[in-house]
This record gives structure tokens, sequence and C-alpha cells, in this order.
């Protein structure tokens, strides 16, 4: 495996029966060869959409801090 993941794990965690740390999450970008930001961007994406978090605009500033 690319990313050096157990088979087994990747499957719990394709199914939902494992949360990733953020370790996990990195090796999986690597192995897939996409960068890290992409996916958290993705990740971010879903949350919102499914409502577990709001987004807040930047309002142009860093961070979305004054």
């Amino acid at each position: 495996m690319a990313s050096g993941l157990d088979r087994g794990f990747i499957s719990l965690l394709e199914l939902g029966q494992r949360s990733p740390s953020l370790d996990t999450m990195i090796a999986l970008s690597r192995g897939l060869q996409i960068p890290f930001s992409r996916i958290a961007l993705l990740l971010e994406e879903q949350l919102i959409e499914a409502g577990h978090i709001r987004h807040k605009p930047n309002n142009g500033t860093k961070n979305g801090r004054a």
C-alpha cells in the first residue's frame, strides 16, 4: 500500500467504523498523491453541507480574525 497503511484499517475508515488521526490523513494524502490541504478543504465543504459546522466568512482578514 502506497500510504503504508493496512488495507483492513483503510476499509474500516471507508465504512466509517474508525476515525483517522491527522497522521493517518497525511499518510493517505501522500499515498493518493493529493495535497493534504485539498483533502482538508473537501472535508470542510462536506461538513458545512451536512450542517456539522457553520461557514465563517474570512472578511479579508488573516485566519478570519480581525
